[in-house]
């Protein structure tokens, strides 16, 4: 008998050990993007290839990119130069009545891409397609109990300065989100240096998956473009249509997460390149020195004349984006 028992008790052991070392076995880091447009599909194989060059110890990690069904049919040509970056393809689709807003798929592909990392991967690192990443991303592994790492609005847009009274349209929305106005805490913009209200920038999130943060994002999203009021505001003022996601996302931080859930990552994340040419703002952002992620928007669709002249860092890093982007 006491055999039996003592057999019993190492397969326990055996066992509970072989679970811990599955969990263990958990892949760290995945990137995830979305993609709307054909031509966002060049600036992601950029991405790719960036994060293939400078990644670090995560150079090898998973690529996935969201696309709706209507891109699903690729080129042999583009199928063959994602395949040289080990990019895999996934598709995701809104609800119809969401597509009105400018940015609902990224809401849903987001959202999708949480669940299918759900029990393979610690952290998910989702990405905006125009993302470039010139160093290993040590911040995209969040402090322990930190389950959601995020970056403010470059600058204001449809935000309000910290000391501003809630207009009808925060009102609303954060009646409809129960945000409660004692956890609003000051955030400061990236290009002009304002203290505003929480407002959150969707391009570069970091999240544990288990936390279901993207999950809570589609319900604050769907509780705001649902309602009537917020609809109407919307119609008569296009940017509050194309940044409710954003809006939305800033519920989920002041509802849904406790303080110590959440982190802002450094300034060296999300860097706002040449934002000054594209949209004005109080600081240059010419300078790639230890940048981890930078976003170009726009700007390389029209480039300014002598822009290579104006940047600045390390040789590696400054000679790859001008052979990338420079022709």
């Amino acid at each position: 008998m006491k055999r039996v028992i003592l057999i019993n008790g190492l397969l326990f052991i055996l066992l509970c050990n072989l679970l811990s070392k599955e969990i263990m076995a958990k892949d760290k880091l995945v990137f995830a993007v979305m993609g709307e447009r054909g031509a966002q599909l060049n600036y992601i194989l950029l991405m790719a290839e960036s994060i293939r060059t400078f990644g670090g110890q995560f150079k090898e990690a998973p690529i996935w990119v969201y696309l709706p069904p209507a891109m699903m049919e690729l080129s042999d040509n583009m199928k063959n130069k994602l395949d040289s970056f080990d990019v895999e393809i996934k598709e995701v689709e809104a609800p119809p009545k969401s597509l009105w807003y400018y940015f609902s798929r990224k809401v849903y592909a987001a959202a999708k891409a949480e669940e299918d990392a759900l029990d393979e991967f610690e952290f998910l690192a989702w990405l905006n397609y125009d993302t470039i990443l010139l160093n290993e991303p040590a911040e995209f592994i969040l402090p322990e109990k930190v389950s959601f790492g995020y970056r403010p609005v470059m600058h204001k847009n449809i935000g309000l300065l910290y000391n501003e009274p809630l207009d009808e349209f925060w009102q609303k929305s954060f009646t409809l989100m129960s945000v409660d106005e004692k956890n609003i805490f000051p955030v400061i913009t990236p290009a002009d240096g304002d203290s505003i209200k929480p407002y959150i920038n969707a391009g570069c999130l970091i999240v544990r998956p288990e936390k279901r943060i993207m999950k809570e994002w589609v319900g604050k999203f769907e509780e705001l473009y649902n309602d009537a009021r917020l609809t109407e505001l919307c119609g008569q003022d296009r940017l509050h249509r194309i940044f409710i996601h954003q809006v939305a996302l800033t519920g989920v931080l002041l509802n849904y997460l406790n303080k110590d859930e959440f982190i802002e990552l450094s300034e060296y994340v999300n860097y706002p390149f040449f934002f000054k040419e594209m949209f004005g703002s109080k600081k240059d952002f010419h300078d790639v020195t230890g940048v981890i992620t930078f976003r170009h928007e726009a700007f390389f669709n029209n480039p300014e004349k002598g822009w290579q002249e104006k940047l600045k860092g390390p040789k590696d890093k400054v000679d790859w984006i001008i052979a990338k982007f420079g022709d």
